[in-house]
């Protein structure tokens, strides 16, 4: 049985991607804040100093920075901006970059065609077109996803602002980081999975079997195993989960 440090206690912070939901995080039994992705009018270097700005920095507790997809991305810029109000970092299906300017204008294209879609387009067959993207692996979303519940706008400056077209190359930074990184990939999304391969050198990497970028919805017992070996083996507390 893996124990936690004595006396410890956790901050777990917790991003969602795109389209996504502070309640998506409702795995876990306890957390500080599951927080929503706002502030789209940011670049991100604006938005990690805001963000970190509203963070507590308790003695005896650490803290925890999990982002997934988006919130990954987003996390990356708050641990680089301010990596003394961090104790570890989870990110999952994240990509820290692109290192061409060529890939970053056509990524930036890509995503503005998808903005103006998000703007414009009837929502059913919007959200069948964003689910059926390769990165998905084939499986469908595990969330119903209403239009009711977006401000289709601010969707659409997110794509914009936070597009990878727009972010820096973050490697060579979040390797000099002195916390403790888990990066996570889904054996099904192949493209993340080399990714994932890209911080070999100075984090964990675990790619989670038959599932795909959302793997913490697809295989939610297998990603909590791999959250707590990391914690377990880092001397962090384990996460507890409500699976």
């Amino acid at each position: 049985m893996m124990n936690s440090p004595k006396n410890a206690s956790s901050n777990l912070f917790a991003l969602h991607g795109f389209l996504g939901h502070p309640a998506d995080w409702k795995m876990f039994d306890t957390i500080n804040i599951p927080l929503s992705i706002e502030q789209e009018e940011l670049d991100f270097w604006t938005w990690s100093r805001s963000f970190n700005s509203a963070i507590p920095r308790n003695t005896g507790q650490q803290n925890i920075l999990l982002g997934y997809s988006l919130g990954g991305r987003l996390a990356m810029h708050a641990l680089i901006s301010k990596p003394d109000l961090w104790d570890a970092a989870i990110l999952i299906s994240a990509h820290p970059g692109l290192d061409s300017p060529i890939e970053q204008t056509a990524r930036l294209k890509n995503d503005q065609w998808w903005a103006k879609r998000f703007l414009e387009d009837p929502w059913d067959p919007l959200m069948h077109d964003w689910n059926t993207q390769a990165v998905f692996g084939g499986r469908p979303s595990l969330f119903s996803r209403f239009e009711s519940a977006f401000n289709r706008e601010k969707l659409s400056k997110q794509l914009i602002n936070w597009s990878l077209g727009n972010q820096e190359l973050l490697l060579n930074r979040l390797s000099k980081l002195p916390l403790p990184i888990l990066v996570l990939a889904g054996e099904l999304d192949p493209k993340f999975c080399a990714i994932a391969d890209q911080f070999k050198d100075f984090a964990t990497v675990s790619i989670i079997p038959d599932a795909a970028h959302r793997l913490p919805w697809e295989k939610p017992k297998k990603f909590m195993k791999e959250v707590n070996k990391f914690c377990h083996e880092n001397r962090l507390p384990l996460i507890s989960a409500n699976l």
